[in-house]
């Protein structure tokens, strides 16, 4: 029984350690544009306004060709919308929208020293604050706050996008992405008069750039 037991344990221990180098730990961000679409004003006046991405993410590969990703990001939303009381084209009102973003991306691909790979995924937004501002002539008025008001607490989409990770040390690489976050929840709480039944969701394209590191290595 002994012989039994240290046999299986023995095996336990061996496949978690040829199993140990299947998990990639990172940090990304970068610069993106972000924009909001809807069936209200937003069709004809919205506008994008520059945001950033950073985070954390967890990578488990499972072959050369196929991996399971997991982010924790800080993101920005939002956008501008262009006045529709004037024809100056230097007024329009700003929204700062600040979420955690917590996707799920399954990534395929492949390539030797370069791995090229696409990835798509859905994720869940949770939204911790933000602003609102009308700038040009109207610079210094900003609404604080805009949650409950205007927003909804929670947001959700997929993810769409492409990278490349290029190995430059035995445990590290450099990660290259660009993705495309569709919302396809209503954000609109309803809570500005003249929006009754409004649809607002939330756009951005995001270029990414940050590095993973290996745990462990297959003998």
């Amino acid at each position: 029984m002994k012989k039994i037991l240290f046999i299986l344990l023995a095996c336990v221990s061996s496949y978690a350690y040829s199993q140990i180098d299947s998990f990639d730990f990172g940090v990304i961000g970068g610069p993106g544009l972000s924009i909001q679409y809807g069936n209200y004003s937003l069709k004809s006046e919205r506008a994008v306004a520059p945001r950033g991405t950073a985070g954390i993410f967890i990578q488990y590969t499972f072959n050369k060709y196929l991996s399971l990703a997991g982010d924790i990001s800080f993101c920005q939303e939002g956008g501008n919308l262009r006045s529709g009381n004037t024809p100056a084209k230097d007024l329009y009102f700003a929204y700062h929208l600040n979420y955690l973003r917590v996707p799920l991306l399954l990534r395929f691909g492949g390539g030797n020293k370069v791995h090229v790979y696409g990835l798509a995924g859905p994720y869940v937004g949770i939204f911790l604050n933000g602003t609102g501002g009308r700038n040009g002539n109207f610079a210094g008025t900003v609404i604080e706050n805009v949650y409950p008001i205007y927003y909804k607490r929670l947001d959700g989409g997929v993810s769409l996008g492409a990278g490349l990770s290029v190995p430059f040390a035995k445990r590290l690489a450099f990660i290259c992405e660009v993705r495309n976050n569709v919302g396809l929840v209503n954000v609109d709480s309803q809570g500005n008069p003249g929006q009754i039944n409004s649809t607002t969701k939330n756009y951005s394209c995001v270029f990414l750039v940050g590095a993973s590191y290996k745990i462990g290595f297959k003998s």
